[in-house]
């Protein structure tokens, strides 16, 4: 039996490794029903026995909870794959029609997108309509998917999902959703002027930020944009696949996912064990990848980067603020539909807060679908707040071109990986003031 604790590090870090690629190669090449991953080679690693022998690593053992938290996810992957397979290929089968819509048989994501393609506002609510009628079944998957991963975090002897997910310190997910709700009600009010709920997924996809953007997303624009900090030379930066360039909010994305790699890449420098460089539901990297999705609403970075005009980089600065904007009102429901325990329970709260986030109402049967079932709702929300209070600060030592700035550069780059990030009262009270001037800043004028 394994006792050394570099041993399980060495463990974790190579499913990790065989899960992370087993996504990449589902997503690229398609999922099938059945599919029963790719941790089920690391079966002796992912019980509930392991689970109990990391739990007694003595408190000095530095990477005891990073382990442990790491075991936990890994199991909770392993044993509810199935399922979540099951919810992708539902997503992406070609077997629905849609009145009004022709022969064409569509997939949930294929209608998705065609209601944010479309230009008419008769056909998009047509595909609407026809969304919410065939999501039906998706939905009772992504419910039970979910269920599913909280009856296997008690199973394994965790005290739950939210000891897992949820970086919060003394309080709740739903308290912290409330104050977001709350700080950003105002600027939701003022700035989306959308009646339906399609139309508000449309503002949040920032259709008509269209200016300035490459023909594709590849790392060669990453290079582009930030091939001038120095403190990136030399760094291992993990993307993965990009998704396609279909509006302004994929660019948002593709900065996110560029921030978090920017934050495991200078924590790799640390040298420090797998399970502290690269946590599982990171709000650490969250907050680094929600930074740089900030730089999409800031008007110098939009003139200096991508050359854009006074006039137009304000336009497009307030498109995608008010698509960041529902992004964390949507991190917020879905971090509450999230910690839900019985479907019922995921559907009253899918009604509720995402028709709250959005200033719309959403019909229960795209539960888990529309937003989808998202269990890293919580460290989004809580990287979102975070960013803020790290933005203000940049700003204020460096000033508002902070992204030119090598000095702001270093200081981004003092990585401390002792610690999992986790967010306090104090911490969310600051979040949120300070997302609430940002939000005033940019979008309220």
């Amino acid at each position: 039996m394994m006792t050394d604790p570099g041993r399980w590090e060495e463990r974790i870090e190579q499913a990790f490794t065989e899960y992370r690629l087993g996504l990449v190669s589902r997503r690229l090449g398609g999922w099938r029903s059945g599919d029963i991953g790719p941790l089920v080679a690391y079966r002796s690693l992912t019980t509930r026995e392991r689970f109990e022998q990391m739990a007694g690593y003595p408190k000095e053992v530095p990477n005891a909870d990073s382990m442990l938290r790491w075991q936990a996810y890994l199991t909770i992957e392993r044993v509810t794959w199935e399922e979540r397979a099951a919810v992708e290929v539902l997503r992406r089968s070609f077997d629905h029609r849609v009145d009004g819509l022709g022969e064409v048989a569509w997939s949930l994501r294929s209608l998705v997108l065609e209601m944010l393609a479309s230009r008419d506002l008769g056909r998009r609510a047509n595909v609407a309509r026809g969304l919410e009628q065939a999501s039906a079944e998706a939905s009772e998957s992504a419910l039970k998917w979910a269920i599913r991963r909280h009856g296997a975090a008690y199973h394994l002897g965790t005290e739950g999902l939210e000891w897992l997910e949820v970086p919060l310190r003394d309080m709740g997910v739903r308290q912290v959703a409330e104050r977001v709700m709350a700080g950003t009600d105002d600027a939701m009010a003022a700035g989306i002027k959308a009646e339906s709920w399609q139309e508000v997924v449309r503002v949040a996809a920032a259709m008509d930020a269209r200016s300035g953007w490459p023909a594709a997303l590849t790392p060669r624009w990453f290079r582009w944009m930030f091939g001038g900090w120095k403190s990136l030379q030399g760094i291992h930066l993990e993307l993965g696949p990009l998704c396609d360039p279909i509006c302004g909010a994929s660019f948002a994305r593709a900065l996110a996912r560029f921030g978090g790699a920017i934050h495991r890449g200078w924590a790799m420098r640390s040298q420090g064990p797998f399970s502290m460089v690269h946590r599982p539901f990171d709000a650490a990297a969250a907050s680094y990848g929600a930074l740089l999705a900030s730089l999409l609403t800031s008007v110098p970075f939009l003139k200096r980067r991508m050359g854009l005009g006074r006039d137009a980089a304000r336009i497009q600065a307030r498109s995608l603020g008010l698509s960041l904007l529902i992004s964390v009102r949507m991190n917020a429901a879905q971090a509450i539909v999230a910690t839900m325990t019985s479907p019922q329970a995921m559907v009253e709260a899918h009604v509720t807060e995402v028709s709250k986030a959005m200033h719309a109402s959403i019909p229960e049967t795209l539960a888990g679908v529309v937003p989808r079932y998202e269990p890293r709702a919580a460290s989004r929300l809580c990287g979102a707040l975070h960013a803020m209070t790290r933005l203000r600060e940049l700003v204020e030592r460096f000033d508002d071109d902070w992204f030119d700035n090598p000095q702001a550069h270093e200081f981004l780059s003092e990585i401390d990986i002792s610690e999992r990030l986790v967010l306090d009262e104090h911490d969310v009270r600051q979040g949120v003031e300070n997302m609430s001037g940002w939000l005033s800043e940019w979008l309220l004028g």
